[in-house]
């Protein structure tokens, strides 16, 4: 794994609020997947708005989102571009 790119992957999990548990992480040279949970929408949008103001960020997309109400969870898909 090359420096940036280890750099990328560090600086984003860094990004990841308390309550946010990664499930898949996928990260390539122009592109990170990311399938995570959080507790709240705040720590979503904590950790989007991170993502977004990223100097190597080119693009942020939410793929998917789902209210768990009966495990008190949020699960998503994002798709990070990289410039």
């Amino acid at each position: 794994m090359g420096a940036l790119t280890l750099k990328t992957f560090n600086d984003v999990l860094n990004f990841a609020p308390k309550d946010m548990t990664i499930a898949t992480f996928y990260l390539n040279r122009d592109r990170i997947n990311i399938s995570a949970n959080v507790q709240s929408t705040s720590s979503l949008n904590q950790f989007m708005n991170a993502l977004k103001n990223y100097s190597a960020t080119k693009a942020v997309s939410l793929d998917n989102i789902e209210n768990k109400p009966a495990s008190a969870i949020i699960t998503f898909n994002t798709t990070v571009t990289l410039k």
